[in-house]
């Protein structure tokens, strides 16, 4: 995966998605 260490506001929202209750992975 990727290093979002230096994203906090990256990773903030990342949390944020992942948290919302119809949350679908994106492919990759």
């Amino acid at each position: 995966g990727f290093d979002l260490g230096p994203f906090p506001a990256v990773r903030a929202w990342l949390d944020r998605v992942r948290a919302q209750p119809r949350y679908a992975a994106m492919p990759a």
